[in-house]
């Protein structure tokens, strides 16, 4: 299907079978036909070759060339893979590069951020053939473009994608919670053990992957090791809508929790967040129990990281 974008751009996606890789029939194919096209506008600008060692294909489909006795322009950009490629790997690139391409980010973050979903960890397993993908972009619907107007990252950081690359299991576990909405899916997920073996740095990871795939309109990492959440709660109920004039920065405590609970509750809000709560302390002592009884864990996605298991109950 074509998808124009400010630039005209279009997409073209196929399932096509190992002919496409054995001979250079499609190749010839879809470069003459998409130079047939009289309006450059409707031609094909981005390709995305879905199967393994296609990296050379997509390598000439971009650059096109003679074929047939006659030369042919190449497509602006092909995708391929430089190896062989696991059908886990290849879906979840797929799956996130065209919903970054659908929320209106550049191909080349769109890329980026895709590998991060791939679990390939050679650098030749996906490439991008094609200069400036960063101006490439198509126009996203009304619904996306509204739903990235509202978009909120806060405390993470997409540097620690690739931070922690020992625990792909784990990883996993969380990825598929996290994209499961059906009725019996649970709100809260716990990672519990002892200090030192990478809860925090497991949970930064996956909140850097969760705000890459858009999964949620907001993700949030809190740190709340002392169990006190006035500095970061302040500047998340600023960044939920909360109003200047309406006095919250001067609140006490409890009544800023309450405030934060409510907007992460509110009609707004509700189901539209994940948030990591890094580093909690025992739900029975006394510093955390305002986070056991108050924290609105029915209305979101929460993973919780604790030496304590008692966040399981």
């Amino acid at each position: 299907e074509d998808a124009d974008g400010p630039d005209g751009a279009g997409l073209y996606i196929s399932n096509v079978g190992s002919g496409f890789i054995d001979d250079d029939t499609l190749l010839h194919t879809i470069l003459s036909s998409n130079q047939e096209v009289d309006a450059p506008e409707k031609r094909i600008r981005l390709l995305v070759i879905s199967a393994c060692n296609s990296a050379e294909l997509a390598k000439k489909f971009h650059l096109g060339g003679l074929f047939g006795g006659r030369q042919l322009q190449g497509i602006d950009f092909v995708i391929g893979h430089g190896v062989p490629v696991a059908e886990k790997s290849a879906l979840g690139f797929s799956e996130a590069l065209f919903n970054n391409l659908g929320l209106g980010k550049s191909l080349q973050t769109s890329f980026g951020n895709a590998n991060i979903f791939s679990e390939e960890k050679v650098t030749r397993g996906f490439q991008l053939f094609g200069d400036d993908a960063f101006k490439f972009y198509l126009t996203p619907s009304v619904e996306a473009a509204e739903s990235v107007k509202r978009r909120i990252l806060f405390g993470v950081s997409q540097d620690n994608t690739g931070a922690f690359q020992a625990r792909d299991a784990e990883l996993e576990k969380l990825r598929e919670w996290a994209k499961d909405g059906g009725a019996t899916s649970k709100n809260r997920m716990l990672v519990h053990g002892l200090g030192g073996m990478g809860k925090t740095t497991l949970g930064k990871m996956f909140a850097a992957w969760a705000a890459a795939d858009g999964v949620k309109e907001a993700v949030l990492f809190l740190s709340l090791t002392d169990g006190s959440c006035m500095g970061v709660y302040s500047e998340l109920a600023e960044a939920l809508g909360a109003k200047r004039d309406s006095g919250f920065q001067e609140m006490k405590e409890e009544d800023l929790r309450a405030l934060v609970h409510r907007l992460l509750a509110s009609e707004e809000w509700k189901g539209r967040w994940m948030v990591v709560l890094d580093d909690l302390p025992d739900p029975q002592e006394e510093r955390a129990s305002w986070i056991a009884k108050d924290f609105p864990f029915g209305c979101g996605k929460t993973l919780v990281t604790s030496r304590s298991p008692g966040w399981a109950e």
